[in-house]
């Protein structure tokens, strides 16, 4: 299948690439979370998970066995698997996915690789002048002014909220606002990186949370004494009218208000157990 054959789906593919550490699993999360409050359906792909090679690549990275064309291969065998076993039937069935780099990663690093393996003294210095000045010019034509991007974050997140969390609290919190809050210093319950709070067991139970089903035995369970909500989601409706919650403060941002709770005693399990039909599910 070529890269580049006309979208013939109802889905659409959605790919971020740039080197480790770049933000591309941020990006990736903002978006991916906008796009379900939307009412889209979104599924996420992400490079080298394939379960075909997963194990291998992992083993061979580690004891340096791989050549250039070992990893070559074994990134062409994940690639494959995943565009024709998840990412073409995601799109055909009219999802969006958003990919964590995709077959372009493959091509640059096949790149590097080969330059690795048979270096060109005069070659190598002037590719890498190029790319700096091209880096160089994406910063400066393209990057917002630190205002600018300030002021996307306010609109994007509670920042004056997330300001005033104290470090030792334990916060229950959205998963949209996770990794705000680490990128600021406060310890989140979770975040956008749904795969790995899966894998520990935490996801089942904080869609419960979020749900006000048995909320308030698991914040207990958890030792929550703080949450940070939408005004939106059954668990700011549950904190609300429980005895033992108060709000500390409210905070426009982005097409609705957060809510900031503290616990101030302990709550009788059977004060508030379930939400009412007519509060709409947390966005995810």
């Amino acid at each position: 299948m070529s890269l580049f054959v006309p979208n013939r789906y109802r889905g659409k593919l959605i790919v971020v690439e740039g080197i480790d550490g770049s933000g591309k699993s941020t990006q990736i999360s903002l978006l991916s979370n906008w796009l379900r409050s939307q009412g889209y359906a979104v599924a996420f792909s992400e490079w080298n998970s394939s379960s075909l090679v997963r194990e291998t690549t992992r083993r061979g990275k580690k004891k340096e066995m791989l050549t250039p064309t070992t990893f070559s291969l074994l990134h062409a065998t994940d690639f494959a698997d995943r565009l024709e076993s998840y990412i073409v039937p995601l799109v055909k069935a009219g999802a969006i996915v958003c990919a964590d780099r995709y077959a372009y990663t493959a091509f640059a690093r096949d790149v590097a690789r080969a330059f690795k393996l048979d270096p060109d003294e005069n070659t190598i210095p002037g590719m890498n002048a190029l790319m700096a000045a091209i880096a160089i010019v994406v910063i400066a034509v393209q990057f917002p002014s630190e205002a600018a991007l300030q002021e996307r974050l306010n609109m994007m997140f509670p920042m004056k909220t997330i300001a005033t969390m104290d470090p030792s609290w334990r916060t229950f919190n959205w998963d949209y606002v996770g990794g705000m809050m680490a990128f600021q210093g406060k310890p989140s319950f979770i975040d956008s990186r749904f795969d790995s709070f899966d894998q520990v067991g935490v996801m089942d139970e904080y869609g419960k949370i979020m749900a006000g089903n048995d909320a308030i035995e698991l914040m207990k369970k958890y030792k929550v004494d703080h949450a940070l909500a939408m005004d939106n989601h059954p668990i700011s409706y549950l904190l609300e009218h429980s005895p033992g919650w108060t709000v500390v403060r409210r905070e426009k941002a982005w097409e609705g208000e957060y809510i900031l709770f503290a616990k101030t005693a302990d709550t009788p399990a059977s004060a508030a157990l379930s939400c009412p039909s007519g509060v709409a599910p947390p966005p995810r």
